[in-house]
């Protein structure tokens, strides 16, 4: 099933094209307005499918999986080598995270910056490796999130949360602001009066 929802956009895609340049033969009646009616059916198996796809993506509380070691490679290696290069260390076993497809994800750890990151790839074809950074606020009042992908500015922030997006920075640079930024959530949150903000991006 994991290998299956690897390519099943790739399935899909193919699948709606085919209806969109081969309109069914139910349709032949409508003359003409056949290739309108299979556009608008194409459109709305689209518009299911992507709904489908980000439920099943993000689910509320994902499950985790040890994964082996060996699994950490590549460009993933690169990110994590990076990372620890910077004050970071890793913590406990790679992990698979149980959305669709699965990705894996390796978890680290800035003690003195109070700071956590997490590298992963996902098993999508072809894979895609990206990471962030994050830190929680003192008692739980929310926390922030740096990263360098433009769609993580398009993920709903909860409240007293704070998103950060710097698109195609690197490691470094993306840590840097993150704790620039950090500095300037939590002196603003320590100001009389201070607005409550449920995101930002850059």
């Amino acid at each position: 099933m994991r290998s299956l929802s690897r390519f099943l956009p790739i399935l899909v895609g193919l699948v709606l094209g085919y209806l969109l340049m081969s309109p069914p033969e139910w349709l032949a009646p409508l003359g003409p307005w056949r290739w309108l009616a299979a556009g608008v059916i194409v459109l709305l198996g689209l518009l299911a499918f992507t709904a489908w796809q980000l439920s099943a993506s993000l689910p509320a509380d994902p499950p985790l999986e040890p994964a082996a070691e060996a699994e950490v490679s590549g460009e993933l290696q690169g990110l994590c080598s990076r990372f620890e290069a910077l004050g970071f260390q890793r913590i406990g076993t790679p992990l698979t995270v149980g959305i669709v497809p699965p990705a894996l994800m390796v978890a680290l750890v800035h003690e003195s910056e109070r700071s956590y990151a997490t590298a992963f790839r996902t098993s999508t074809v072809p894979p895609k490796t990206a990471f962030d950074c994050v830190s929680i606020l003192d008692g739980d009042r929310g926390g922030l999130t740096s990263g360098a992908e433009r769609a993580g500015a398009a993920i709903p922030a909860a409240r007293g949360s704070l998103r950060q997006v710097f698109p195609g920075s690197g490691v470094e640079r993306v840590f840097q602001q993150h704790r620039q930024g950090l500095r300037g959530v939590i002196e603003g949150q320590h100001r009389p009066g201070h607005p409550d903000r449920r995101g930002m991006h850059r």
